[in-house]
């Protein structure tokens, strides 16, 4: 089993956090993508040398969180949202991830609960992705 750690979490910057995590033992690294390494703010010169440093300290990026402040049921200037998730999984997978993870809005009141499926599928329309 490999571990990974949240770089906020550790209250450093990405360069700062990953010797830090390397020397904890960790395998991989979760960043969000904001501020400094929000997809619209970084140049192509800033996500090489990003995947550099993940490449020098032998880490992988286990997760890009995409925060936003307002979920994905919130159809108000919802495309701007959906917009920022296109460019942030379009950034996770050049830094050699096929995911990352938005936050999914929970489930209505626990009397329409009908398990994890329920929300996997509500999360996947909102996206515009279908699940089986």
């Amino acid at each position: 089993m490999k571990i990974g750690v949240v770089l906020e979490s550790m209250g450093m910057s990405f360069r700062q956090g990953l010797p830090l995590a390397a020397k904890m033992g960790a395998a991989g690294v979760q960043v969000d993508a904001a501020g400094d390494l929000a997809p619209d703010r970084l140049t192509e010169t800033a996500r090489r040398e990003m995947k550099n440093l993940l490449r020098t300290y032998a880490q992988d990026l286990t997760a890009l969180n995409c925060p936003l402040r307002r979920g994905l049921d919130v159809a108000e200037n919802q495309q701007p949202r959906l917009e920022y998730l296109r460019r942030a999984m379009s950034m996770a997978f050049e830094w050699a991830r096929e995911w990352s993870s938005p936050r999914c809005p929970s489930c209505p009141a626990i009397r329409n609960w009908n398990g994890p499926a329920c929300c996997a599928r509500r999360c996947s329309t909102w996206a515009g992705t279908a699940t089986g």
